[in-house]
């Protein structure tokens, strides 16, 4: 499995369970890992994760999560 998942799926566990952070591997791909969230539907719960347990990934994957979260409150809004 590569580091990236596995790393993602820590991490929503620590979100999901309150967990404190999973420490990052030196080696993680942030754009791999922001693609398989998006691609799986979880890029939110990244996005909880970076408020609730306080990592900050690089500052374009940032951006591209708060996107996606903003992207998500309007759905919900809307139904």
């Amino acid at each position: 499995m590569r580091t990236e998942i596995n790393y993602l799926l820590k991490l929503v566990n620590c979100v999901v369970f309150n967990k404190p952070n999973p420490k990052s591997p030196r080696e993680l791909d942030w754009s791999y890992l922001y693609n398989v969230a998006k691609n799986h539907g979880i890029a939110n719960i990244v996005y909880y994760g970076m408020d609730l347990l306080g990592f900050k990934p690089p500052k374009p994957i940032e951006q591209k999560l708060t996107e996606q979260n903003r992207i998500s409150v309007f759905a919900e809004a809307q139904q």
